[in-house]
């Protein structure tokens, strides 16, 4: 029962969170036409450029509120993780990565997980969750999660 409440809640924060179908295309539309790596739409989502393993993907990302995020990483056993160098919120130097897309062990609920560099090593911009996680094994970096978690989609690949 505890599995299905979570589900729910999961489903229900996604409807409440999602994009109008128009405000959603629209946004996908401006992507592709912008040099910008990242877009905010009116109701709060943002459309941003991430790498997943070696390639550039777009997705449209919402920030739950903290009582949300809270919930949902409480019943929620496979939120996806995404790397950032920054808060999200911030405009940084490197994209951030994710550790999935559809087709491949998704969650649309990801974890932001911020990436510090260890004193001596120059940041550089991680392309997979693979290299992050060797880098992290080699004590090249520290990996932080935090309490700030997503709903994310996929809305593009770039070839």
């Amino acid at each position: 029962m505890k599995k299905l409440s979570g589900i729910l809640i999961a489903l229900t924060l996604m409807i409440i969170t999602a994009c109008d179908k128009e405000t959603y295309l629209q946004e996908s539309v401006n992507l592709r036409n912008s040099q910008d790596s990242q877009i905010t739409a009116r109701n709060g989502s943002m459309t941003m450029d991430v790498y997943f393993n070696d390639e550039v993907y777009s997705v449209n990302m919402y920030e739950l509120s903290e009582q949300a995020a809270d919930k949902a990483l409480e019943h929620n056993q496979n939120v996806g993780e995404i790397y950032t160098y920054c808060d999200l919120d911030e405009e940084c130097d490197w994209l951030p990565i994710i550790d999935s897309v559809p087709g491949e062990n998704y969650n649309p609920l990801w974890q932001e997980v911020e990436i510090e560099f260890a004193d001596g090593v120059t940041p550089y911009q991680f392309t997979s969750d693979e290299e992050i996680e060797e880098a992290a094994e080699n004590g090249e970096i520290t990996l932080t999660d935090t309490d700030e978690v997503y709903r994310c989609a996929v809305v593009g690949h770039s070839h």
